[in-house]
């Protein structure tokens, strides 16, 4: 816990004392940052092997046929990079810098 306070006291010392071009692509590129340096990002594109792993260890109880339409209907359907914006546009939603500083 103090290391991730350290890295997010570090992320935004850098970001308010850098020349931002303006205060909402400042405030992006530190929650980009967080979410990166917090792990998240890296969760969120892992998402699709940790739901195909527990998957595998089902396959023995289900229909082969079946379990592969299941298998690829949910490979089809997960998009990282659409999870990832979603959570990008609900920390910039409800980002509060003072809460933050």
């Amino acid at each position: 816990m103090k290391k991730q306070s350290l890295v997010i006291l570090v992320v935004i010392c850098t970001v308010s004392f850098s020349n931002a071009q303006s205060s909402q692509s400042a405030t992006d590129r530190l929650i980009e940052d967080i979410l990166q340096r917090s792990g998240a990002k890296r969760q969120i594109e892992g998402v699709w092997e940790a739901m195909e792993a527990q998957l595998a260890e089902r396959q023995t109880d289900a229909d082969p046929k079946i379990f592969l339409q299941v298998s690829q209907g949910l490979k089809d359907a997960y998009r990282a990079d659409v999870l990832y914006q979603t959570v990008l546009n609900h920390f910039r939603k409800n980002f509060d810098r003072d809460r933050m500083l």
